[in-house]
């Protein structure tokens, strides 16, 4: 799993909402899942992007201190971000891809202050708004104030997720959980019993995720190579079925 470039990212930026999305199709396969951020709704998105500043950050670099979540809601339109949430003895650490939202999201609503830092993983394209011209508008949009109320439910079960599993599982499983998230978000079905996907983000940064030790990741990865559990292709990822197929129902 290790990335040498980054033809990959163009599968991770493709819009997962158009005119003919199903959003519930969409909701179903990328909510209730760890480590990852679920999506806004196609609707709060198209409000942020219509009231808001857009802004570039590199790879490896930290989002401007401004960034401040009482203040500000922010946007990932293209790109991986990291979102780390410090906790009383520990850090949690959730990506946030395209469509996600970065920061402002969980206390939206109450401003209360959260001890956080965000980074790039990728060149990140972002989306900038003040959270009260944000709340003002969706005051006025009772559907699109629904939808966001729903979102932050549902950003808020991801991150108590990752705790959860960070915290009670063994590391084998911690890293089958990720990989059954970034599965469940682009992974599309190749020939039977696989699973193909782009990509899942440098190493350093999966053992963050799933709080697994270097050799403990190399070791799991030669594990599953070596009984024929995962191989590449290009710039994809290919993943037997059985590998993740408990993972579903541990989350239901």
């Amino acid at each position: 799993m290790q990335i040498h470039n980054l033809s990959w990212l163009a599968d991770i930026n493709k819009p997962i909402f158009t005119k003919k999305t199903d959003y519930q199709a969409v909701l179903k396969n990328t909510s209730g899942l760890p480590f990852i951020t679920p999506p806004l709704h196609p609707e709060l998105i198209e409000m942020l992007d219509k009231i808001g500043a857009e802004g570039r950050v590199e790879a490896g670099e930290k989002f401007p201190m401004a960034f401040d979540s009482e203040d500000s809601f922010v946007l990932i339109k293209n790109g991986i971000a990291a979102r780390e949430i410090q906790l009383l003895n520990s850090s949690l650490i959730n990506l946030v891809l395209p469509s996600r939202s970065l920061c402002g999201d969980l206390n939206l609503f109450t401003n209360r202050g959260i001890k956080e830092q965000h980074f790039s993983i990728t060149p990140c394209q972002y989306v900038l708004v003040s959270k009260k011209l944000l709340l003002s508008l969706l005051f006025k949009n009772p559907e699109i104030l629904n939808a966001a109320l729903s979102d932050i439910e549902q950003i808020s079960l991801s991150h108590q997720l990752s705790l959860l599993i960070a915290g009670s599982l063994a590391v084998e499983e911690r890293i089958k959980m990720f990989i059954f998230a970034w599965a469940s978000n682009y992974s599309e079905e190749a020939e039977e019993g696989w699973l193909k996907m782009p990509f899942i983000v440098q190493r350093k940064y999966a053992r963050s995720v799933a709080r697994a030790s270097r050799s403990s990741l190399d070791g799991i990865l030669t594990k599953w190579k070596k009984n024929e559990l995962i191989r590449t292709e290009g710039h994809h990822l290919f993943i037997a079925s059985e590998l993740i197929k408990s993972c579903a129902s541990a989350l239901s």
